[in-house]
């Protein structure tokens, strides 16, 4: 971060300057600034730069400034922590503290303070350093001296100096929110900045860091460590730094990370002779053994365990000498506990991606902000089991076991047993990949615990089967609330029901189609009854052949053949009558087979059946709330297809029948590009658990919003989250609705009024009825009905387009021998069509149609983003693609098209059109020329203004025109300049961009100047 002070003078001005800035901004509340050196010189050698001294001796903060950055501003470590120890003896301020700044701080100079600080720790010094960059500490100081002299006072710095937030200053970037979220705690804006900063850098790091572990995996390669064992090796050596750092925090053994290359060096010159001759160069892999042994719980919970119960060893030719020339370089440029990187996340993802041997990744890696608002709006109690049944990295269990704990405090009870409970008893986890399990385990351990109830096993089948340790017997009943981001492609259904047979008990006479039906959400058949009916149509079919024999021989109108062939047709009859009857006889009695139809399905729809089975038919902590309210709770990403498409209809239906829906929430369609690598269109389903399972019909509202921006976008660029205003807006909505009850009748009417007066109702989130059991259930057809209804409600003149316009026939061009044709394309930001020039295309002639004047042309595949435009005569003979669409006015309708054509582009319209188009297929785009003929719009024929409509847009496309015919006139003036040093651009691209351009007849060129 950039800081006014960066380009000044070392020597001369620094100092000066930072001491002016720190008098303005303490002097007023209470504090002297001392500057130590003179006007012209920075302070000698043996004193601090600068100290600030509050007049209450309540404080004094010794500022130590330097320019220097890396192996320079390392040399400073020394001299500034003694200035500090030196005044700190002399000072007769109740607490004394460092803050040292620079214009960026090195990984291994916060490394050396973080030490100092755990050091003096140890050892009972009340003295620490905080170290925040030069544009952090000047962002402070000015923010400080702009307002009221009452706000931040001198006692919040010494917030810093605790061990919660000198820890937490892993980077600059985290440093730098650390500080201003305390000491301008009040300042929302700058902290909202802030916090878009430091995710940037966030970003910055953590592909850099992917591309070091890249580098490792080749460098190992070299090494003859490939495949797996590359992996492993980069993963446990993660996992050791990362345990050394909890350690660490915890006030545990020795002081120093036996992971860094100084403390590695430190321990294994501790070790005796023997063991060192012993373990030659393979002490790393002796350090995994004495981490293992460490920590009993480690060994509890499998980790650092192989398959068969033996300990887990480094490969073989992991050395000390290759993790001090290879890993070190790269593990200590960074402090992960407490920075925001997933660390061990990080190295997966880096090694899966580059193996291309999961496609699962975007299961794995779920947005913070889409789980930090998951957490936020199902509210997990410190009493409540949580579960994830697709955990992946852990990161929902881990969030929640942070918002648990802030609740351990409860009545009657000793916080420390809640904590034990809720670390040890209540967040359960599963995943497939034995690979992924581990990596969560590891997670949950340095999080905080929780590692014990993850389970290698799939998330289908925990309900009666023993995966989780503390449950025997299976889930199911067991849990309060599910957070969850299934797999969001197909899973193959007939895997996981082969898994649930594998772990049935010895003689079990279960069936895999039992298990499928119990998911509820499985296409299944009853065997015997389809056989039944297959023989009721074989028989109805024999017994009227057999008939029209029997008449041949009553009539005498038979042949030879006649009688054997009636005397076969009755044998198959009665043969298939007795089978008929054995199966009529086994399903009378429940001897039947279940089969399942297909073998595949969407996974968030497989995952929301066997949700169904854990959750609690009352949850533990809610018994109390509204009917609609005590179930167990489910959040769980969604690929919207499940939501909104025909294929889903099902799903949806089952989803209506066994939950009351509380929220759905659209995600943008970047919102897993750049952590997950997929594009899929999602949504967040939050749905509570009927008690009394299904019949029961909802009465509330549901609450529908849409984010689009998720945190990062699709390259990794930090745009903000529109999250924390869904989920307040959620939170207003779940209140107005709990208000809205007295007793247990709930008045629908007061929500309904209670809901309007909240800011931005009908907005950005909107309230629907929760609908039939398979109507969509997605937030763009939730907005549609309610702008629908808005139009009613309203009193003015409605009507269809299809009142207004129809489809209108197209020509086709005549075929090209070359595959050449002339195209046009719609600038979605002018409302206009315009000419691209020739292009040969892989399509047929019968896929073109030709443009004619007057046609109001629809892009299929852009229409919700207002691609809409009338043909003029400047591309009349164009040909489009058969993604675009031609309508006409209706005879008699007087309107011009160009007012259609606006209308089409009003936003109202664009959102009700694209709650058309996203129900047939998961993409925002028409499905046939028809589709739109049905959406409600404002009647045009009623209104004045649609002769200014069109004047207006008129206008727009002359200005547009003259503006381009403007720029070419100044660069046909700035090339003339150049006299025959002048570049031609006459070629034929050029010619093309000036005819696209050109508002006269295609393949006219426009007047020079």
């Amino acid at each position: 971060m950039a800081s006014k002070w960066d380009d000044l003078d070392a020597s001369t001005q620094i100092e000066q300057a930072v001491t002016e800035d720190l008098r303005t901004a303490f002097e007023t509340r209470g504090a002297t600034v001392t500057h130590n050196g003179t006007a012209t010189r920075h302070a000698p050698g043996g004193r601090p730069d600068i100290v600030v001294s509050a007049d209450d001796r309540s404080l004094d903060l010794v500022v130590e400034l330097t320019k220097s950055t890396g192996a320079a501003a390392e040399r400073e470590f020394v001299s500034t922590t003694d200035h500090l120890n030196r005044w700190a003896e002399a000072s007769k301020a109740a607490q004394t503290h460092m803050i040292f700044s620079a214009p960026k701080i090195g990984p291994r100079l916060r490394k050396q303070f973080l030490q100092f600080n755990r050091d003096q720790r140890t050892n009972g010094q009340p003295t620490r350093v905080f170290v925040v960059d030069f544009g952090g500490l000047q962002t402070l100081l000015e923010t400080m001296s702009a307002r009221d002299p009452k706000l931040f006072p001198v006692s919040r710095w010494a917030e810093l100096f605790e061990d919660e937030a000198w820890e937490a200053a892993a980077d600059d970037a985290s440093a730098r929110q650390v500080a201003i979220d305390l000491i301008l705690a009040e300042e929302t804006e700058l902290r909202q900045e802030v916090e878009k900063e430091t995710q940037q850098e966030i970003a910055q790091i953590e592909q850099d860091l992917k591309k070091a572990i890249a580098k490792l995996e080749d460098a190992l390669r070299d090494r003859g460590i490939t495949g797996d064992n590359a992996n492993k090796t980069l993963i446990y050596l993660t996992f050791m730094r990362l345990f050394e750092e909890k350690r660490l925090r915890e006030k545990d053994g020795d002081p120093y990370n036996r992971m860094t290359a100084g403390g590695f060096q430190k321990w294994v010159q501790s070790r005796d002779a023997s063991v060192k001759k012993q373990k030659e160069n393979r002490l790393v892999n002796y350090l995994l053994e004495v981490i293992r042994e460490e920590r009993d719980d480690l060994s509890q919970a499998r980790l650092l365990l192989a398959a068969d119960g033996s300990s887990v060893e480094l490969h073989h030719n992991v050395t000390d000498s290759l993790v001090e020339s290879l890993i070190f370089p790269v593990l200590d440029q960074y402090e992960f506990i407490g920075s925001r990187l997933d660390i061990l996340g990080v190295v997966f993802e880096t090694l899966a991606r580059r193996g291309e041997k999961d496609t699962r990744i975007g299961q794995f890696f779920t947005p913070e902000e889409v789980v930090k608002f998951a957490v936020r709006v199902a509210r997990p109690s410190a009493s409540e089991v949580v579960l994830d049944p697709a955990v992946g990295t852990g990161r929902f269990l881990i969030w929640a076991m942070q918002a648990m704990l802030e609740q351990k405090s409860l009545p009657g009870q000793d916080p420390a047993e809640v904590e034990r409970r809720i670390k040890s008893e209540q967040l359960l986890g599963s995943d497939i990949d034995t690979w992924v399990a581990t990596i969560a385990k590891m997670n949950m351990f340095i999080h905080g615990d929780g590692k014990t109830n993850i389970a290698n096993a799939n998330g289908l089948v925990l309900g009666d089967r023993g995966h989780l340790t503390r449950y025997p017997d299976g889930i199911a009943g067991q849990v309060d609330l599910v957070l969850s981001n299934p797999p969001l492609g197909d899973v193959d259904f007939t895997s996981a029901a082969a898994d649930w047979l594998r772990d049935a008990e010895s003689g079990a006479t279960a069936t895999s189609g039992e298990y499928l039906a119990s998911l509820g959400v499985v296409p299944t058949f009853v065997s015997e009854e389809q056989a039944a009916e297959r023989l009721r149509a074989d028989i109805e079919a024999l017994r009227a052949e057999a008939e029209g024999h029997e008449r041949d021989l009553d009539e005498g109108t038979h042949t030879s053949k006649t009688r054997r062939a009636l005397t076969s047709l009755r044998k198959r009859i009665k043969a298939r009558e007795t089978r008929l009857n054995e199966l009529t006889t086994k399903i009378a009695n429940g001897d039947i087979t279940i089969t399942a139809s297909g073998a595949k399905m969407k996974g968030g729809a497989l995952f929301m059946g066997a949700i169904t089975n854990y959750l609690r038919p009352v949850s533990s902590a809610r018994s109390s709330d509204p009917y609609e309210w005590r179930g167990g709770r489910v959040m769980v990403v969604l690929d919207e297809a499940i939501l909104n498409t025909p294929a889903h209809s099902a799903t949806r239906q089952y989803i209506r029948e066994n939950y009351f829906v509380k929220a759905v929430v659209s995600l943008g369609r970047p919102a897993f590009k750049y952590l997950a690598h997929t594009d899929a269109k999602t949504s967040l389903l939050y749905a509570i658990r009927k008690p009394d399972g299904a019949g029961i019909q909802q009465q509330e509202q549901v609450f529908y919003a849409h984010a689009e921006k998720v945190g990062y976008d699709a390259k990794g660029n930090w745009i903000g989250s529109d999250l924390p205003a869904v989920a307040d807006a959620f939170t207003a909505f779940e209140t107005a609705t709990m208000n809205a009850y007295g007793g247990a009748t709930f008045a629908a009417a007061d929500a309904a009024n209670a809901y309007a007066q909240i800011e931005s109702h009908d907005r950005s989130w909107y309230t629907a009825p929760v609908g039939g059991p398979g109507d969509r259930l997605d937030f763009y057809n939730a907005r549609r009905s309610v702008l629908e209804a808005q139009l009613h409600d309203q009193g003015l003149p409605i009507c269809t387009l299809g009142d207004l316009i129809e489809v209108a026939p197209v020509k086709h061009p005549h075929a090209s021998r070359t595959g050449s044709y002339s195209f046009a394309s719609i600038e979605r930001n002018t409302a206009s069509l315009k000419s691209k020039g020739s292009a040969v295309t892989q399509y047929k002639p019968g896929d073109l149609w030709v443009l004619e004047a007057g046609q109001i042309v629809v892009s299929g595949i852009d229409v919700v983003h207002g691609a809409v435009a009338v043909t003029d005569e400047g591309v009349e003979g164009c040909v489009m693609s058969k993604e675009m669409y031609a309508y006409r006015m209706r005879d008699g309708v007087d309107i011009r098209p160009e007012t259609v054509v606006m209308l089409l582009r009003s936003a109202s319209a664009r959102a009700m059109i694209e709650g058309m188009v996203t129900g047939t297929s998961n993409r925002t785009r028409m499905s046939d020329v028809a589709q739109i003929l049905d959406l409600l719009i404002p009647d045009p024929r009623q209104f004045d203004a649609s002769d200014e409509t069109v004047e207006a847009l008129g206008r727009a496309h002359r200005l547009r025109d003259e503006a381009h015919m403007a720029l070419r006139q100044a660069e046909a003036l700035a090339d003339s300049a150049w006299g025959s040093a002048a570049i031609a651009t006459d070629d034929a691209a050029d010619q093309l961009e000036l005819e696209a351009d050109h508002t006269g007849p295609v393949g006219s060129v426009p007047p020079t100047p």
